[in-house]
């Protein structure tokens, strides 16, 4: 005769246990991978926002030093539709930038198809006239006209990047970009 043998089920139990734990670890891993991929892919947007923004207010700063007057720059602004002769454009609220034209390999107003088939997000220029001072060899004063003076001209650059999410049919409808970084300069100019 056989003895029978008593079996409890404990390795059954530890089996399940062990498959438990690597199925817990399993899952944790894909959630860190999965947050870890949206947080690199967040941090590359914002890189790419402030990239635009940075070649926008770089392009921008570069063309304004090559006219010979402020009436040359002012036509050149005006007619792109970027000059705002206050200081109080808002410049901070997005709605403010819906009428002002997309920024694209140095032109204003390219076509939409152009912009949103690089997909690279967007930039958006605006200049605004700080203030006027003339200077002699005596120093400066505010008020003279006198044409021996050195007319000097301080002019902010303000430049909106936007992630490559955004497109042109986001900005003209006025929807905030999730990724987007605006720089500013001010700008010295003697004429």
């Amino acid at each position: 005769m056989k003895a029978r043998r008593s079996e409890s089920g404990n390795a059954l139990i530890m089996g399940m246990a062990t498959l438990l734990v690597l199925t817990l670890l399993g899952v944790s891993s894909i959630d860190s991978a999965i947050l870890e991929q949206r947080m690199a892919n967040s941090s590359m947007n914002h890189a790419i926002a402030f990239q635009n923004a940075e070649n926008g207010l770089l392009a921008m700063e570069k063309k304004m030093v090559t006219y010979s007057s402020f009436t040359t720059l002012l036509e050149y602004l005006t007619a792109n539709n970027l000059y705002f002769s206050s200081k109080t454009t808002g410049h901070l609220d997005f709605s403010s930038w819906t009428a002002i034209p997309v920024f694209f390999h140095g032109v204003f107003n390219a076509s939409a198809s152009a912009v949103d088939g690089e997909g690279n997000g967007l930039n958006k220029i605006m200049v605004e006239h700080l203030s006027l001072m003339y200077e002699s060899s005596e120093g400066l004063n505010v008020g003279s006209g006198n044409k021996d003076f050195i007319k000097r001209y301080y002019l902010r650059v303000t430049s909106l990047g936007t992630g490559p999410t955004y497109k042109v049919a986001n900005a003209a409808s006025g929807d905030t970009p999730r990724h987007s970084t605006i720089l500013q300069s001010v700008m010295l100019l003697d004429y």
